[in-house]
């Protein structure tokens, strides 16, 4: 959980073929408590891996759509201010690339001390970068 937009909410992620980003108001004195508020997508072809939620915004690995950043200082239209493509795609790059639908980038863990984010991918391992937009 995370604020933004002066609210708390959730970013939930689907994994499998047309999944979303999903932001979801957990405010405990509303009436629904979970209400799904907005959502991001990349392509219907590629799923969502791991999430990781820090102030109003939130680090996404997408497997062959690579890492995104999102903004959620609006969390009902959240926005990608930045992405790094990890996965060249079946272009004969390397044996394998294009055989599964689970490669990519996976893993996500951003330090706030360094700023640094750590991106894993299951074919070319360990990226480490950081965000420069304000």
């Amino acid at each position: 959980m995370t604020t933004a937009g002066g609210r708390t909410i959730s970013v939930h992620g689907d994994e499998d073929f047309d999944a979303h980003v999903r932001i979801v108001d957990v405010d405990p004195n509303s009436v629904a408590f979970v209400n799904e508020i907005g959502s991001f997508q990349t392509r219907k072809q590629v799923s969502v891996h791991n999430i990781m939620a820090v102030g109003e915004r939130a680090f996404v690995t997408y497997y062959q759509d690579g890492f995104r950043v999102l903004d959620l200082s609006d969390p009902t239209q959240p926005t990608e201010i930045a992405h790094y493509r990890t996965w060249p795609g079946s272009s004969g790059l390397a044996p394998g690339y294009g055989d599964n639908f689970f490669e990519g980038a996976i893993g996500v863990e951003y330090d706030a001390v360094s700023g640094l984010i750590y991106v894993a991918d299951t074919h070319r391992g360990l990226f480490i970068l950081r965000l420069d937009v304000p």
